[in-house]
């Protein structure tokens, strides 16, 4: 329960009202918390925005809370998962275990009540060749390769620069002792 405190109301009478302390947390960093609580369950590929969205979000990769939907009421929480499984797990199995996962993350974490955790199966994820998983590292590998050459030019780019800015400093200031040396 919230803890109660008596406020004096500052108009010369005894007026007294009652405050009640409240902390709100928003769907956002449950979402969030969600999102967490998938990333332990074994047999979950992700997550889906929905039938309409379509894009379905790996683990591990992108903001999971696209497919999730909190719903809160008076401290009490409904949250609805689209989720993609893996081929060749028992569906029931591993829904039951991430319904629990996520009910004890969202329950410890904020002291909310889950009232239900409804998941929905949106696709299921077929296993890679490895020829497809071999394609994807290289791929990962390209991507890396480029941020990393990209983020090096930038910082050769800033330091030449600040060379050439310290070389036009150094010749202006040689340049005004030697009319200085002439003057006198």
């Amino acid at each position: 329960m919230a803890d109660e405190k008596k406020v004096e109301i500052a108009t010369g009478e005894n007026n007294t009202i009652t405050e009640v302390d409240s902390v709100y947390v928003s769907s956002e960093v449950i979402r969030k918390i969600v999102g967490m609580a998938i990333n332990e369950v074994d047999g979950i590929s992700g997550v889906s925005a929905g039938l309409v969205g379509g894009i379905a979000e790996r683990l591990g990769q992108r903001d999971l809370s696209k497919g999730i939907r909190v719903q809160q009421f008076d401290h009490q929480i409904t949250i609805d998962i689209n989720v993609i499984v893996e081929y060749g797990i028992k569906i029931p199995e591993v829904a039951e275990k991430l319904q629990n996962a996520i009910r004890r993350a969202v329950e410890e974490t904020t002291g909310y009540q889950v009232n239900q955790v409804n998941l929905h199966v949106q696709g299921i994820q077929m296993p890679r060749s490895k020829e497809e998983e071999e394609g994807e590292e290289k791929a990962g590998e390209k991507r890396e390769a480029k941020a990393e050459k990209k983020e090096k030019e930038g910082k050769e780019v800033k330091e030449e620069k600040v060379v050439t800015g310290a070389k036009e400093g150094k010749e202006g200031k040689e340049g005004e002792e030697g009319e200085e040396g002439k003057e006198g």
